[in-house]
């Protein structure tokens, strides 16, 4: 995700000599009003992976920010880029560790997210807003070449580049703004998990609606459109749907399709 600000934002402060030969990974990577990539893409990278926990436009990986590490091993990337995302993120201490620890000594980070006064957007949740001040304590422990206001709408613009002998500084003392208690907390809890959780599911019946099958994901009820989806990420059909009450199904709020 990304306004024309942050698009402005990405294209004057990466630029080729940062980009070609580089390796890329995108967190959040999901392209629902506008995305960096096209413009990075062309500056001759030799990787690019865009990760997201959905499927959809610019995903090459599901991968949940609080995995990066596990998933790409430390130091993986030359450039880590992030936009739209954070504010999203109920774990974000957890997220600003990985997205610290997958990028390789002397990288570039690239983050926007949104501050006060930005309106509340689930997405399918919206936890947190970030100051200038945040980012400067947060980003601390790495060198900030760029911090400014998104001048277009209330947010927060980060380039900032790893040390040669980085060391984690500690955000367990950090209290941001949340949009859920609308205090300085330090975290908030999640939404309450589905018992259904990671799997698939369909409701009773032998109605073409009925036989839809969906995935749930953050409590969520995701409508999987196309079938071949299912044994691409590791389960099996029909082995692995579970049959559930109409009533329960209906009560699982819906979120986006998978197709």
């Amino acid at each position: 995700m990304c306004n024309q600000s942050c698009l402005v934002f990405g294209a004057q402060n990466l630029s080729e000599p940062e980009i070609r030969t580089k390796s890329i990974l995108e967190v959040g990577s999901r392209d629902v009003n506008g995305s960096l990539r096209p413009y990075l893409q062309s500056l001759y990278p030799t990787s690019y992976v865009g990760t997201d926990i959905y499927p959809g436009p610019g995903v090459d990986l599901i991968c949940n920010a609080e995995h990066l590490t596990a998933r790409f091993g430390p130091n993986a990337f030359d450039v880590v880029v992030s936009t739209e995302m954070m504010e999203h993120a109920r774990n974000w201490q957890e997220v600003i560790i990985n997205l610290k620890s997958v990028l390789r000594p002397a990288g570039i980070l690239l983050l926007t997210t949104r501050s006060r006064g930005f309106h509340f957007h689930e997405a399918p949740h919206d936890f947190w807003r970030y100051e200038l001040s945040d980012m400067q304590q947060i980003f601390s422990d790495f060198h900030i070449q760029v911090l400014q206001p998104d001048l277009q709408e209330p947010g927060v613009f980060l380039k900032a580049r790893k040390p040669l002998d980085y060391s984690p500084n500690d955000l367990s003392g950090l209290l941001l703004y949340s949009m859920v208690t609308h205090t300085h907390v330090h975290s908030v809890a999640g939404p309450c998990e589905s018992k259904y959780e990671g799997k698939l599911v369909r409701r009773e019946g032998d109605t073409p609606e009925d036989r839809k099958v969906y995935l749930i994901r953050e409590s969520l009820r995701h409508w999987i459109i196309n079938s071949a989806w299912i044994q691409a990420n590791g389960f099996r059909w029909p082995e692995d749907v579970t049959v559930i009450p109409t009533q329960e199904l209906d009560e699982i709020p819906a979120g986006d399709p998978i197709s």
